[in-house]
């Protein structure tokens, strides 16, 4: 049975406001989310999700600022 979890730019979100400036590197997004275990794949049965899909979700959501090489900023 899927287990009631936030979407990824939910976690990301909750993640980021928790962090100095809102601002974090993939892989502080990566690692909160693991230690969290705020979002799965595949309905919350799967793996926790790479860096990179951290990277892919900020170009779908504008609340989301990403800079090279690896930080992503809330903007809210």
């Amino acid at each position: 049975m899927p287990r009631n979890q936030p979407t990824l730019h939910e976690a990301m979100r909750t993640i980021l406001l928790g962090q100095p400036d809102q601002t974090a590197t993939l892989q502080t997004l990566s690692e909160e989310n693991i230690r969290l275990d705020l979002y799965r794949q595949d309905s919350g049965d799967g793996p926790h999700p790479l860096p990179i899909q951290f990277k892919l979700r900020t170009f779908n959501h504008p609340e989301f600022e990403f800079s090279e090489p690896d930080m992503v900023r809330y903007l809210g």
